[in-house]
């Protein structure tokens, strides 16, 4: 080798040593300093129950330091959001640091509980199973786990996942399955994606043949429409209401006159009757004119609805028919009005 290839290869060699040394250049004290900020305030929220903010301020410091503590702190506290993938990651991360012959002993004893760690959440994280139907082995197939795409060649094969709710989606030549399912700690869980076959049309009916063998046509179907049932006319009601409403009336104040009539005789002595039975006397009189007034506007009332069902079409409210029945009633006798637009 000539000395100007000597040359060449040794400047290559310290450029490369002088690479990794910026690399893996140690943090600044301002930067050792905030990561000891950040494992304060992380250690503190995890105690909170706030494992969101302490993963974030862990990371940070991670990140800074990449040191065997911090890292195994990160994967802890993965662990515990039941992120057992992502922990196992940075699990890997950590075991992957070389120790070195001055590491403190808190990097060792990272070390051995990243170990620990990583076997109890190998045993702890469950598969998810595809099973794919309504497809050939040569269709192209894309699935993807909660947006995230499974290689063609692991769709047979048991796929690792967080515990929890996740979304699975399949396509095939324009068709798509979705699923959701739940994933279960230490357990496979079979996710069947069944594409549903195209229908085939029904082969249409044949017209019975005719006796010269030409197809007859068969003749069109007769609907019949139900007519709309016939109603009362309107004043029919009106009339029915009032009738009922006037016997009513006439047999209570009826029951009444008769009721202050008895009272009044116990007074009297023969057609002598005292001062003291005139109110009765009164009353028995006036409630004896209002039920003849009362039975008189119910028959008038039924009479007019009975007329009415006689008489009336079915169509009042159509034809712009309006009716007001009006009993008038005072101590002279009774009479039933009836007003409005035929």
């Amino acid at each position: 080798m000539t000395a100007s290839k000597r040359l060449s290869c040794g400047a290559l060699l310290l450029g490369l040593l002088s690479g990794s040394a910026l690399a893996h250049a140690q943090p600044s004290a301002a930067q050792k300093e905030t990561a000891r900020g950040l494992m304060a305030e992380a250690r503190e929220l995890r105690d909170r129950g706030d494992l969101a903010g302490a993963l974030k301020r862990f990371s940070a410091a991670d990140s800074i330091m990449g040191v065997p503590t911090t890292g195994f702190e990160v994967a802890a506290t993965q662990a515990q959001l039941g992120q057992l993938v992502e922990a196992r990651e940075t699990l890997r991360h950590v075991l992957a640091i070389a120790p070195g012959a001055d590491d403190p002993e808190p990097f060792n004893e990272a070390r051995s509980k990243a170990r620990a760690l990583d076997q109890q959440l190998l045993a702890r994280i469950g598969t998810l199973r595809f099973e794919i139907s309504g497809v050939s082995p040569t269709d192209e197939l894309e699935l993807s786990v909660d947006g995230e795409a499974v290689r063609k060649a692991t769709l047979s094969l048991p796929f690792r996942v967080n515990p929890g709710h996740h979304a699975v989606l399949v396509r095939s030549h324009g068709r798509e399955v979705k699923r959701e399912v739940d994933a279960v700690e230490a357990r496979a869980v079979d996710v069947e994606l069944a594409f549903a076959h195209d229908a085939e049309p029904e082969p249409a009916a044949a017209a019975p043949p005719t006796t010269n063998g030409s197809a007859q046509q068969a003749p069109p179907e007769v609907v019949a429409t139900p007519q709309a049932s016939k109603g009362l006319p309107t004043l029919a009601y009106v009339g029915g209401g009032v009738g009922a409403v006037g016997i009513v009336v006439g047999s209570i104040t009826g029951i009444s006159a008769i009721s202050h009539k008895s009272a009044a005789k116990k007074g009297c002595i023969g057609n002598n009757c005292p001062p003291s039975t005139w109110n009765d006397l009164d009353s028995a009189r006036s409630l004896a004119t209002g039920s003849t007034v009362a039975f008189v506007v119910g028959a008038l009332g039924l009479a007019v609805g009975v007329g009415a069902i006689l008489l009336g079409d079915d169509k009042p409210t159509r034809s712009g028919r309006a009716f007001v029945v009006s009993p008038d009633v005072g101590p002279q006798g009774a009479r039933l009005t009836v007003a409005g637009r035929f």
